[in-house]
């Protein structure tokens, strides 16, 4: 896999501060991470997650942290059991693991994680630092690639899930779940 502007400007930054001995930027499959086992104290992962699925993230991570290790990860989730419709029907096909923040604790209690806290990240970090910025691109997207009809989809439907999401506030949004790993809990280790 070839190495991304974003991690190359990484790259570039911690060498310039002097910690390219302790980060390494990775560019791999997060289901099978060239990554030893037990290596970790610490997982941040924001809004990547949902790529392997909540459940199936919690624990392929988990066997990466050493015991009483931490996660801290956001997940695109309710936060109300009634939403509308059309929000519903959207995330329902965009997302259809995504679920109530009650629904997510309990998973990771199951599989072998201590809930720390969580808490919905404001609206704002969803309008402000994502739609918005991605919003101004789409016409330049779109004009780099007029005769793309992918391209155009995911245009459309990128228009349509920030149209969506402009009313979302309290309904849903990232949520961040900070999680312990708890000693011989996990499904793995059970049996």
């Amino acid at each position: 896999m070839e190495e991304s502007h974003f991690l190359h400007e990484l790259r570039t930054r911690v060498e310039a501060r002097g910690l390219d001995g302790r980060i390494q930027p990775l560019v791999a499959d997060m289901h099978a991470l060239p990554l030893r086992s037990a290596a970790f104290d610490l997982i941040w992962s924001e809004g990547a997650i949902y790529i392997m699925g909540f459940e199936a993230g919690l624990t392929h991570w988990r066997s990466l942290l050493r015991p009483r290790g931490w996660l801290v990860v956001s997940e695109l989730s309710w936060l109300t059991d009634h939403p509308p419709t059309a929000l519903r029907d959207y995330w329902r096909e965009g997302y259809p693991g995504m679920r109530n923040v009650a629904d997510n604790l309990t998973a990771a209690s199951n599989l072998g994680w201590e809930p720390v806290g969580h808490f919905p990240l404001p609206a704002e970090a969803w309008t402000i630092d994502y739609s918005c910025p991605m919003q101004a691109r789409l016409p330049r997207f779109r004009a780099a690639h007029p005769d793309d009809p992918d391209a155009q989809a995911v245009a459309d439907m990128t228009e349509r899930e920030i149209a969506l999401m402009a009313d979302a506030a309290g309904i849903c949004g990232y949520v961040f779940y900070i999680l312990r790993r708890v000693q011989g809990g996990g499904a793995s280790e059970r049996g």
